[in-house]
């Protein structure tokens, strides 16, 4: 079974990036506005569409995300990096993002 504390950071990570370039917020500003129980939810979802392989990939590209908007704040390069993460889940995932939110993202920043 696919590691449901990865994808807790997964979705936890992917939340904080789109609360703060939709809030106009710092990463760790975001942080704190995280609904644990949506994320928990979230987890769920992402740990019976992806495999420990696929978790770990997207977790791992995500992550550098969060590291570069932590330490670069706004701009196209970070969008680039988020869209990236949120079209390769859409791809692992037959075409169809794994969660309603991550629609929403990736049509709102991406699109």
């Amino acid at each position: 079974m696919p590691d449901l504390n990865l994808a807790v950071e997964l979705a936890t990570i992917v939340s904080g990036i789109a609360s703060a370039a939709q809030l106009g917020i710092s990463y760790r500003q975001a942080e704190k506005h995280i609904d644990r129980k949506e994320i928990e939810r979230q987890a769920q979802v992402l740990v019976s569409t992806y495999s420990d392989d696929e978790l770990a990939a997207l977790h791992g590209r995500i992550k550098t995300c969060r590291d570069n908007f932590i330490n670069e704040g706004g701009g196209k390069q970070r969008k680039l990096c988020m869209c990236s993460v949120l079209e390769s889940a859409k791809d692992g995932n037959n075409g169809l993002p794994p969660l309603p939110e991550w629609e929403h993202m990736y049509l709102q920043l991406c699109t």
